[in-house]
């Protein structure tokens, strides 16, 4: 009797939900139109004859002149100009190749041999052995190594050069 009395109360129930809401093809219906409403005030899409009529309406450019064309150097001239720029490609790397250097020297100095406590063995069955250690420091000198090298590779990119010439 109880089950029944449960049964029909969630019959009820669900009856009042089903008229509240409507039929299912209420929904749809519903849905259809929300869609459409909204479809209608999407943004506005935009071609390349919208594109090219604001251009034309936008006024005249002004065009750039056109290029002129450079006279063909002699080969006394390029000759010349392609020793000049071997000579400057030499004297990059070889400033690139003291900066470097100077860097190596710095990183070779930057180690101090100290004595410490090894552990040798597991974990469980290990010993503490002292032992020399070497360990790399940040000095200033290795710091300004680094700076100086940094700052040669900026110098290099500010004006214009190739980018290869920094490399070893």
């Amino acid at each position: 009797m109880k089950g029944l009395a449960v049964a029909v109360a969630f019959l009820a129930a669900l009856a009042l939900t089903a008229r509240a809401d409507g039929s299912l093809g209420d929904a749809a219906r519903r849905e259809r139109e929300r869609r459409a409403a909204s479809a209608r005030s999407t943004a506005r899409a935009y071609t390349d004859a919208d594109l090219a009529a604001s251009r034309s309406s936008s006024g005249p450019r002004p065009e750039a002149p056109p290029p002129t064309p450079s006279p063909a150097p002699s080969p006394e001239a390029a000759s010349r100009e392609a020793a000049e720029r071997a000579a400057l490609e030499r004297a990059w790397r070889q400033r690139f190749a003291e900066a470097r250097q100077r860097l190596w020297e710095a990183d070779a100095r930057a180690y101090e041999t100290v004595v410490e406590p090894v552990l040798v063995g597991d974990g469980r069955k290990g010993v503490w052995v002292p032992m020399q250690v070497r360990r790399k420091i940040e000095t200033e000198e290795l710091r300004q190594a680094r700076r100086a090298l940094a700052d040669l590779e900026e110098e290099l990119r500010v004006a214009g050069l190739p980018p290869g010439w920094g490399r070893e």
